[in-house]
């Protein structure tokens, strides 16, 4: 995503860029190579060098800081913090350990930030046309979309059911958060617009910042 202008249901106006994908640290082959750790040269005669001791099994798991993929029990040390694959094709696949499903510079994808949304399993995948319905339950729930935007105005209305008060956040693909959306008190809808210029798709996080739940309507136009 080259640019994003997002506006508010009142108008207001933002502009966000969607950086390059993380780099994974080294020790497992992902990224491009940048925080390798660099090999220790071997020294005197080849015929006397002794072998080194196999690597420890890995231990470190989720948020844990590391320097190499090795390090980790899942094999992805991602921005120096042991992470989990994942897929955009699945809803929210982050759930059990938070955050997004963030492209990396090798291709695959890592759980990335910090976001916790429930055990339920309201996180959806929407595009244009599409409308779910959900609940926000328990109190300050949270639940993730990755919604499929086109090139041109992309419209994500969030309307309650009853008397919830919603928030509605925007996140780059890369988890960079450029718009929040709290405009009115409980019962009000909330939305975002994203204009760009090429089809792409953001993280759209809807929450209960109130002090009821109720459920909800999500849709996405254009």
């Amino acid at each position: 995503m080259r640019g994003c202008a997002v506006s508010g249901i009142l108008g207001l106006t933002l502009l966000a860029l969607a950086g390059p994908g993380l780099v994974a640290c080294g020790g497992e082959g992902e990224g491009d190579g940048e925080g390798m750790p660099e090999e220790e040269g071997m020294t005197g005669d080849p015929d006397t060098e002794t072998t080194p001791p196999p690597s420890p099994d890995p231990t470190k798991t989720f948020g844990e800081a590391c320097t190499a993929s090795s390090e980790c029990v899942s094999g992805l040390c991602l921005q120096n913090q042991c992470s989990e694959f994942c897929s955009i094709e699945v809803a929210n696949d982050c759930r059990e350990v938070g955050g997004f499903c963030v492209p990396m510079q090798s291709g695959q994808y890592g759980c990335w930030g910090d976001l916790a949304t429930g055990a339920d399993d309201d996180d959806g995948i929407l595009r244009v046309g599409d409308a779910f319905t959900r609940n926000l339950t328990p109190l300050h729930d949270a639940d993730l979309f990755l919604v499929h935007v086109k090139d041109g105005v992309t419209n994500v209305i969030a309307t309650p059911m009853g008397s919830v008060d919603l928030q509605v956040e925007a996140y780059s693909p890369v988890a960079e958060p450029f718009f929040t959306g709290n405009l009115g008190a409980g019962s009000v809808e909330e939305g975002v617009a994203v204009t760009t210029d090429e089809d792409t798709y953001v993280f759209i996080v809807v929450r209960d910042v109130g002090q009821t739940t109720s459920g909800y309507t999500i849709a996405v136009s254009q």
